[in-house]
């Protein structure tokens, strides 16, 4: 499918199980506020994929399971207010490095993130986003929002985007906070 970018009308509340599935040119998306949840394999494999946008005032509660599932160029992610991200929800999103997500009490199930090399995790600390990065620390470093090295971080991938292949790699030692 042809599709490279989506808007949507504010009043969606629901989608589809996957709904955008396989739209291997779709580049971007912006979610409505409106929306209640992220449904399984609803953008799996847009492999082009770099931008999601979730409004910072919105509904959207759950990331359903395979959402993002073969997403490689996308980079990061908002999650803000979401509350669970359901299993293998990024799988094999081998471009992605940064999450935040702002719900202290978020749950995150089992293998959310496999087959991520390196991810950093931008939450609350003492929530349950660090207790996962904790169990999964191998492969996630948490990163808490309290930080001051997490404003250099979020301007260092927000603004100066992996885009392109998504084979692309940085460096990002020099911007996050000392150990």
């Amino acid at each position: 499918r042809a599709v490279k970018s989506i808007a949507f009308s504010k009043n969606i509340s629901t989608m589809g199980a996957y709904v955008f599935a396989s739209c291997s040119e779709l580049r971007e998306i912006t979610l409505p506020q409106s929306l209640t949840g992220i449904p399984q394999y609803g953008f799996a494999d847009c492999s082009s994929l770099v931008t999601v946008e979730i409004p910072a005032v919105n509904k959207t509660k759950t990331v359903g399971a395979y959402a993002f599932k073969g997403c490689y160029n996308l980079g990061s992610i908002n999650l803000r207010l979401v509350n669970l991200i359901e299993q293998g929800a990024f799988a094999d999103c081998t471009g992605l490095i940064r999450v935040q997500i702002t719900e202290p009490s978020c749950q995150i199930e089992e293998n959310a993130f496999p087959v991520v090399k390196k991810l950093y995790l931008i939450g609350v600390e003492g929530g349950t986003v660090e207790e996962y990065a904790l169990l999964h620390n191998d492969y996630i470093t948490f990163i808490s929002m309290d930080d001051e090295g997490t404003q250099q971080y979020y301007q260092c991938v927000v603004q100066k985007p992996f885009g392109g292949t998504g084979n692309e790699t940085r460096e990002l030692s020099t911007v996050l906070p000392k150990a």
